[in-house]
């Protein structure tokens, strides 16, 4: 089940890989640059500033706070 309420940020999220969504811990994601640039992408136009990994339903705790620049 996708985390965010608009619309652009649930599209941006649908193309994220399903172990960047923390949905399948064992997928090998062929292009993590991508992903982080798409997830990070869907934060900012949901308009998220401050979040916790598992509101969303980020379980990759580690590489979340890796690529959120700050934001927690």
């Amino acid at each position: 089940m996708c985390p965010f309420r608009e619309p652009e940020a649930q599209r941006l999220w649908s193309k994220a890989c399903n172990y960047h969504r923390g949905r399948d811990l064992g997928h090998d994601c062929g292009n993590p640059d991508a992903c982080m640039r798409t997830l990070r992408e869907a934060v900012r136009v949901e308009g998220i500033v401050e979040i916790e990994c598992q509101e969303i339903g980020v379980h990759n705790i580690d590489y979340w706070e890796g690529w959120q620049g700050g934001m927690r």
